[in-house]
């Protein structure tokens, strides 16, 4: 029997070899230039606005696979699967949760790394001036963990479609050696051109920040793959990647301030990456089943634990490397680019009450000046001054924060841009005619409206929030004539 079905077999298994593989060609003609456009954009103009079309190049590239190669969207994995899928959709909720307390944690208590959440905007309502730090982490995460992953999912949606809805499983049928881990080595690499131009990751340098990001997203990949090929269905990995920006990049990112932050927490930081080669080798233990879809029975075979097998050794490999990069964190720590968050400037350097009077004259007293501890990066120096009405009601501030070198300030500016974008239900619009990059928006915190602006003046960023303040065209002029007039202040 076996003589005469095993060529059969054999002839079935050429086949879908060869399509899986004409498949792969097709999707990478279209990701690869597609992508280059979208991220060119981003990191050229700084408009992040471009990240929604960018995330979901991997699906439209999915489509137009499917549709000229005539595969049909059978294998697409849109079904949850019953049980087991509710069960993996609950492990991608929770997963961010657990890793996110483990790695932060050892920041958080080793003092690598300081604990400081401040609320965040849909949060805000909830949380008084007095809250504990720990409550406000507390409402973070089960607003973040809720609200904003699901609207999280509708750019995550975009990338899983394609990455585990479409390409894993080609790599699969392709024969492709060890298809996990070169979907991880795909993904990471993906995201690499936003870090080295500075736009993404911001704070190691980026060649440091792209390699550990690569470990963290190699590794991640296992966890995803798990996910998506023991259910068939590619709601779990939407889920686990909409909660891991959600909760990580939200909340985790938020609530870490300090010089050595970005270096030991993040996404490309060194604890993240090590907790996450952990969870990858967990993920990878024992034989995995693979489904194309949740009501398909799981393919048997001796090919089986290849997918899991030495997926803990080739991610460990990578991880040295990383670490031998940075020397374990202690060179770089010691580096002149990264010892602290830099000197208090000059008081003289912000704008005096009566220059700021000139716009805002309901102002009358300073109420809070020093380091501006909003700064982003490695800034070489920073002040921060507050005004205020004489009831408090009405604030302004302005801050100026000074870099080793434009290089530096640019990149600075950039993590700041994007995490105001990230804000829920803030609107922001580019101004021309202020500074480089410059930008002015509308975003409200708990009961209060804030009206702000920033823009890149070489190796200065200057920043001004008028707090208590509607957002109309009148108060948004406000704020762009005070920026004009601090970045022409000596």
């Amino acid at each position: 029997m076996s003589m005469t079905t095993s060529p059969a077999l054999r002839a079935a298994e050429s086949d879908t070899r060869r399509r899986a593989r004409r498949g792969l060609a097709v999707y990478f003609a279209v990701l690869v230039p597609l992508s280059a456009v979208f991220e060119a954009l981003v990191i050229i103009t700084g408009d992040f606005s471009w990240i929604w079309a960018l995330m979901w190049t991997p699906a439209a590239a999915s489509v137009v696979a499917r549709l000229i190669l005539r595969e049909g969207f059978a294998d697409a994995s849109f079904r949850l699967g019953g049980r087991r899928g509710w069960k993996a959709l609950g492990l991608a909720l929770v997963f961010p949760i657990v890793l996110g307390l483990i790695a932060y944690g050892i920041a958080w208590t080793t003092g690598l790394v300081q604990f400081s959440p401040r609320p965040i905007g849909l949060a805000a309502p909830y949380v008084a001036d007095t809250t504990s730090p720990a409550v406000v982490f507390v409402v973070n995460l089960a607003v973040a963990a809720t609200i904003v992953t699901l609207l999280s999912a509708r750019t995550a949606a975009g990338e899983e479609f394609g990455w585990r809805g479409y390409m894993l499983t080609r790599l699969i049928d392709a024969g492709v050696p060890r298809p996990v881990l070169v979907s991880g080595l795909i993904w990471g690499a993906w995201h690499v051109p936003l870090i080295l131009g500075g736009v993404y990751l911001v704070g190691p340098p980026p060649v440091l920040a792209a390699v550990l990001w690569m470990v963290t997203a190699t590794a991640f990949s296992f966890v995803f793959a798990r996910l998506r090929l023991e259910t068939g269905s590619v709601w779990p990995a939407v889920a686990l990647h909409s909660a891991w920006n959600a909760v990580i990049q939200t909340v985790f990112d938020s609530a870490s301030t300090g010089a050595e932050a970005p270096l030991w927490v993040g996404e490309a930081g060194i604890l993240v990456a090590l907790t996450m080669v952990v969870a990858a080798a967990v993920f990878s233990y024992g034989w995995w089943t693979i489904r194309r879809a949740p009501e398909q029975r799981p393919e048997s075979g001796a090919a089986r634990p290849a997918l899991g097998q030495l997926a803990a050794p080739s991610i460990v490999a990578v991880m040295a490397f990383a670490l031998a990069t940075c020397g374990c964190g202690s060179d770089t720590s010691n580096s002149p680019s990264r010892t602290s968050h830099g000197s208090v400037l000059p008081r003289d350097l912000i704008l005096p009450l009566t220059a700021v009077q000139e716009v805002l004259p309901e102002m009358s007293r300073e109420t809070a000046t020093g380091r501006d501890e909003t700064a982003v990066g490695d800034p070489t120096g920073t002040r921060s001054v507050t005004y205020a009405t004489a009831d408090g009601s009405q604030r302004v501030v302005i801050s100026v924060d000074h870099y080793q070198t434009p290089q530096g300030a640019s990149s600075a500016y950039q993590q700041a841009f994007q995490a105001s974008q990230e804000v829920p239900g803030a609107k922001g619009e580019p101004v021309s005619d202020l500074g480089q990059r410059a930008f002015i928006g509308v975003a409200t915190q708990g009961n209060e409206t804030h009206v702000g602006g920033g823009a890149l003046y070489g190796d200065r960023i200057v920043t001004l929030t008028l707090q208590g303040y509607d957002g109309t065209q009148e108060n948004r002029a406000k704020v762009i004539a005070l920026i004009r007039k601090q970045a022409a202040a000596k």
